[in-house]
Parts: structure tokens; sequence; C-alpha cells
């Protein structure tokens, strides 16, 4: 049942989407369909076929072609990207103001009791260590990387971490030089400063895999799996409605005659009200998707490897000294 419902979520998105691209289609090209007449060419062919089906197969015709463009143009896809990259920056910006901040404080604590064991400098080692793709969340990368064949990218990235890692290694080591004398309190500060940079570092890979730990959710907690399942089918269905929409809003405006201007920006305002709308809403759901795996994280239903790390650090017995930070430092993105 609950295969069923997401399947028919995942079809009414797509229609809809589809619906919208081609109703703007047709008041771009409408006027010279309907003078098209059955005949030998390739149009007349299929204005011979419209007649032959009738209203009823022409208008599911239709349909299923709306929904294959909706499945060819997933819009949905680039306005979600910019919703979950909002809602983190949120979630890290705003701490323990909000609701949605419930992981990144938890991580927070659980990076604060095994500092107790360990400095920042042996976590992060012991994370990278353990997650290789860490070292993805926080590198950013030459332009001749970026900008690289798609067959070399990923050979070239690789190198490019190990080097970022070898190097931070390379300057934990000890030089004879005496590390500058701080205060206590800028001492303090910096500190907390690294510890809060790597729980940042720690949410952005929690939430990158959200997809992922959702299936392990749905393992353990049906209930709270087709919570989030709902709501995340909701935010694609609204994201996916605004590029469209605005496509629609701007043909619109454009086919009016040139003496309605007053027309064309009372459509264009309303259009552009209702995608933001539209957005507004698909970062709430998004935010309840996310929300119903934070929790399960928080609770311990669902095991993550980032949080087990910590969690053997902060079982450990004893402490390794080292010079903190450096390898975090190297990992996170210059500001």
């Amino acid at each position: 049942m609950l295969g069923f419902l997401s399947n028919l979520r995942d079809v009414k998105s797509a229609l809809s989407a589809g619906m919208l691209l081609l109703f703007a289609v047709w008041l771009l090209i409408g006027e010279q369909i309907a003078k098209v007449a059955p005949g030998d060419t390739l149009a007349g062919k299929v204005a011979t076929l419209v007649d032959y089906l009738g209203p009823v197969a022409t208008l599911a015709v239709i349909t299923f072609l709306a929904y294959v463009v909706g499945l060819i143009f997933p819009f949905h896809l680039l306005v979600l990207a910019g919703i979950n990259r909002h809602n983190r920056k949120r979630a890290e910006r705003e701490g323990d103001k909000t609701r949605e901040s419930r992981l990144l404080d938890f991580i927070q604590d659980q990076v604060g009791r095994a500092v107790r064991k360990k400095s920042v400098g042996e976590l992060t080692k012991d994370l990278v260590r353990e997650i290789p793709a860490l070292t993805k969340m926080g590198i950013l990368y030459p332009w001749w990387i970026r900008l690289s064949p798609r067959f070399l990218r990923s050979s070239l990235e690789r190198r490019w971490n190990n080097r970022v890692v070898r190097q931070a290694l390379k300057s934990k080591q000890p030089d004879g030089k005496e590390p500058p004398q701080v205060g206590s309190f800028g001492a303090y500060r910096a500190g907390r400063t690294e510890q809060k940079d790597l729980a940042s570092a720690l949410l952005r890979r929690i939430h990158s895999e959200s997809a992922l730990l959702a299936v392990d959710l749905g393992q353990k907690d049906d209930k709270a799996y087709e919570r989030f399942d709902k709501a995340r089918s909701e935010s694609e269905f609204r994201s996916g409605l605004c590029i469209p929409l605005l496509i629609l809003t701007t043909v619109t405006a454009l086919q009016l005659p040139p003496d309605q201007f007053l027309l064309a920006v009372g459509v264009c305002g309303i259009g552009l009200f209702s995608v933001l709308v539209l957005a507004l809403r698909a970062a709430h759901k998004a935010r309840e998707a996310q929300e119903e795996v934070d929790s399960a994280i928080v609770l311990g239903r669902i095991k993550v490897p980032e949080l087990q790390v910590l969690e053997g650090a902060i079982n450990e017995d004893t402490a390794t000294p080292s010079r903190g930070g450096t390898i975090l430092r190297s990992l996170l993105p210059k500001k």
C-alpha cells in the first residue's frame, strides 16, 4: 500500500509539471496547430489520427504525453537542491533557536564529549580514516578539476583529497618550534570554533546521506518512514511545479498585447507570488522530512557511522595528546 501511494505521488508530480509545460507550448504555437488540416504531411497525419481517435482518446494521449514530459524534465531536482542547501545553512546558522537544529545540537554535544578524550585533530583523523567520503564535504577543488571531463574528474578529485590529507598530516609533525603562547580565553575560543566547524561538517555529511538513512528508518519504524515519505513527496511535488509555473507565467505575459502592459505586470506578479509560495511550502515539507530522520538519529534508532566514531572516542579510557584541528582546517572550505 505504501509503495502504491509513493508511485501515485510520483505520477502526480510528473503529470502536473508536464501539463503546465504543454499548456505553455500550446499558448505559443496553439494557433498554428489548430490550422493544420488532415493530409499527407507529418502534421497532417497527426491531425488525421486525432480525428480518428476522438476527443476522449486524444485527451488520454495528451495526458500520457504530459506525464512523459514531466519525467524528462525533473525540475524538482534543481529546486530541491537549493531548498536543501537553504535548510542546512539555516540549521547551522540559527543553532538551538529552531527545532530543525536538533541534530546539530546533538552532534555538538557528542563532539564536546569526545574532545574530553581526544583532541579535535585526532577525532578528525579517525573520521577521515573511517569515512573517506568525509573529505568531499569541505574540500574546494581547483578550477581545472571542476572543469575536467567526467571520466577524469573522479580520479583527479581522489588524488587531490589524498594530497590535502597528506599535507595536513605532515603539518602535524613537530618541527622544533614552540607554538605561540595564547591566553586561556583565546585557546578556549579557538577550541570551541574547531568543535563547531567539525559539527557543521558532520551535519553536512549526514544531511547528504538522508535518503540512505531513511531506508534504514523504514526498517526500524514504519510510521516514521511513512511520515518522512509523505513529507518528501509533497516537497518534491511543490518543487516540481515552481519552474513550469514560472515558464507558463512568462509565456502568458508575452502573449498579451503591448497595450495591456499593466495586465502583463499583474500576471507576472501573480505568477511570481505563486512560485514563491510553492517554494516556501516545499522548504517547509523538506524540513519536516529531514526532522523525521534527525529525530531517529538523536533517539538512536538509526546508526550513523560518523556518530559511531564519536561514540568510540567517548568510550575510550585514554586520550592521545595531539595538536588539534590541522586536518579539519584543511578540509573546511576557505572563507
